[in-house]
């Protein structure tokens, strides 16, 4: 007797794991980095008006003021990535993700692609040691070392680019159609992930801005932005150096 054919319902179904989902994304998805530095830029544009903002109600503190507007900007950053998969899901929407008994197909999807303030005095520790000369020196590589952590992670995050958008897309919008198909639980929540890959440079440039904004208060105390700081210090050089 030939054995009896398993009924097509109860065939296991079979379809594509996370890590196959996210590199046919990664495959299919159009200049993710250049993307990434668009959602990047306006984050950071969203972070600037947010110091300005603060510093216009009247938070002088650099120290306390810059690390909030970096906070700012990584929600920013989210509500963009947000944006970001919103446009990819109505994209996408219609798009037949079947899953059948020999495999899930993707081969169809395409990605597309400062006024013056009253100002506080901080009562924290002075860096003046009475040379003009070297309070400007300071103040230049604090600068610059700020620009360089900023630098490191916005070039980080714009290398991570692909694998991150890949990831977003794929918890965001086909791993929930898929297990919804199945009757499963909902996957991970995308923001997760994307947290995961982000928040180490997110910490360091905060903690970096929070460092530099302590020195600049402590080269400049009547100073309430970096602009200010370098007047400040420029100024004490020239005098120093009349005779």
């Amino acid at each position: 007797m030939s054995p009896i054919a398993q009924p097509a319902s109860t065939r296991q179904l079979r379809f594509p794991t996370r890590e196959q989902l996210v590199e046919k994304a990664k495959a299919r998805m159009a200049v993710p980095r250049v993307q990434m530095m668009l959602l990047l830029s306006a984050a950071g544009g969203a972070g600037f008006l947010t110091s300005y903002g603060l510093l216009q109600l009247g938070l002088d503190l650099m120290a306390l003021r810059y690390p909030l507007a970096v906070g700012v900007a990584y929600l920013v950053f989210f509500l963009l990535l947000r944006l970001w998969l919103t446009f990819h899901e109505s994209a996408l929407d219609g798009l037949d993700l079947a899953v059948d008994a020999a495999e899930a197909d993707l081969d169809a999807m395409s990605l597309g692609s400062s006024a013056p303030m009253p100002v506080a005095k901080p009562s924290g520790p002075s860096l003046d040691l009475g040379v003009a000369d070297l309070d400007e020196g300071i103040f230049l590589i604090v600068l610059a070392a700020v620009a360089a952590v900023v630098l490191g992670a916005v070039v980080y995050v714009i290398y991570l680019a692909p694998l991150l958008l890949a990831e977003v897309l794929v918890d965001g919008v086909l791993l929930v159609g898929f297990y919804k198909r199945l009757k499963r639980p909902e996957p991970e929540h995308w923001s997760l992930c994307a947290v995961r890959r982000t928040w180490i440079p997110a910490i360091i440039v905060a903690v970096t801005f929070f460092f530099a904004g302590v020195i600049f208060q402590s080269l400049a105390p009547e100073a309430r932005s970096i602009g200010g700081v370098w007047k400040s210090v420029s100024s004490d050089s020239s005098q120093a150096g009349s005779p």
